[in-house]
């Protein structure tokens, strides 16, 4: 089952490189940069949170 949906996702992939880790690394790669900011912001800005 895992790898029907996984293999669904990855034709439904408008990339061309299309490949499963690569859509993992880029979504990992953007899940850790909006924590960073969010993070950053937080200590520079506490008093926006």
């Amino acid at each position: 089952m895992e790898w029907v949906v996984s293999r669904s996702v990855s034709r439904s992939s408008t990339r061309a490189t299309g490949s499963e880790e690569t859509v993992m690394a880029w979504l990992a790669a953007a899940v850790s940069a909006l924590t960073f900011i969010y993070l950053f912001v937080a200590l520079v800005r506490p008093e926006w949170f």
